[in-house]
This record gives C-alpha cells, structure tokens and sequence, in this order.
C-alpha cells in the first residue's frame, strides 16, 4: 500500500508537513494484520525524516457488520537527514469505524510512550475523520485531530488538519 498525506496544524492556512508511506501488510488471521512500514516525512521548514514502523493491527465486528472496533500497536524509529535517531515511540490506537461501501467515519485515540527516555505517556491524540472508498484498491481520508504533549510543565496543544489518499496494490 503506498499513502500520501498532507497536514496542516492550527489553520487550513498553516502548513505542518507532507509524508509518502510505503507499507506490506501480512494477514496473520481474518482479524489480525502484521504491517511494516516506511515513511519519508518533510516538515514546514524543509526538514526531512525517514520512518520505520512495525504494526500489529486488530479488527472486530461490533454490530451487523458495519460497526467495526479497531486496535493498532506500533513501534516506530525516526531518523533525522543526518542518519541519528530522533524518536523511538511505543503507540497504542483504538477507534470505532461506521463502514458501508462508499463512506466510512471514524473515531479513535492514540497514546504515545516514549521507549528512549522513560515509560511515561508522551503524547495523546483523538481523531475523527471520514474515509470515502473511490475503489476497491483507492481511498480518501479526511480528518481532524486534536494533539496534546503530556507529562511536561508546559505542554503543546495543536489541532491538524488532513487529507491522504491511500493505494492498495
């Protein structure tokens, strides 16, 4: 599956950042995806970084098979242009999908710890968005997402904006 996406924080007006997502996904169970995946992010300020993620992704049918609980626990590295490692993240997601054949909304949370430094919360997020399937293979993604900084004195708030297309191959 190959994504791009572009996010802006605060405004429509405020460029945050763009990435493109290269991923394989290996089905362990009819619920249950294995997924690694590499991301090359450039920041507003020109800033660019590679991205290497490990997932393990979870779906369960709630109700009637259009309401769907989703679970993703993910370890990723970041390094930054010069090759050094900047982040190390442990992430934990979970989220309802209301999905028929054309739209889907979405709702879910994210937590973030930091693995370098400590085993405490870093960073929390609550999205909602809607998907809006073009094919079988091609998607859109619309979101909203309220992002906040933890366990500092003085912590980051910030509301992003974005849109993604994702291909399946």
């Amino acid at each position: 599956m190959i994504e791009e996406q572009i996010r802006w924080a605060d405004s429509i007006s405020l460029y945050k950042k763009s990435f493109t997502n290269l991923s394989y996904e290996y089905k362990l169970h009819k619920r249950h995806v294995l997924a690694i995946n590499l991301r090359h992010t450039q920041n507003v300020d020109n800033d660019r970084y590679a991205r290497l993620g490990l997932d393990l992704k979870s779906e369960f049918n709630a109700y009637k098979k259009i309401l769907f609980v989703e679970q993703r626990i993910r370890v990723q590295k970041s390094w930054n242009e010069q090759n050094f490692l900047e982040k190390y993240y442990f992430r934990a997601k979970w989220g309802l999908a209301w999905r028929n054949s054309s739209v889907s909304p979405f709702i879910n949370q994210e937590l973030f710890w930091d693995a370098q430094n400590s085993i405490l919360m870093d960073k929390q997020r609550s999205t909602f968005g809607l998907v809006i399937y073009i094919s079988s293979q091609f998607r859109m993604k619309f979101f909203v997402r309220k992002q906040r900084e933890l366990n500092r004195n003085s912590p980051d708030h910030e509301t992003i904006i974005g849109i993604g297309s994702h291909y399946k191959f």
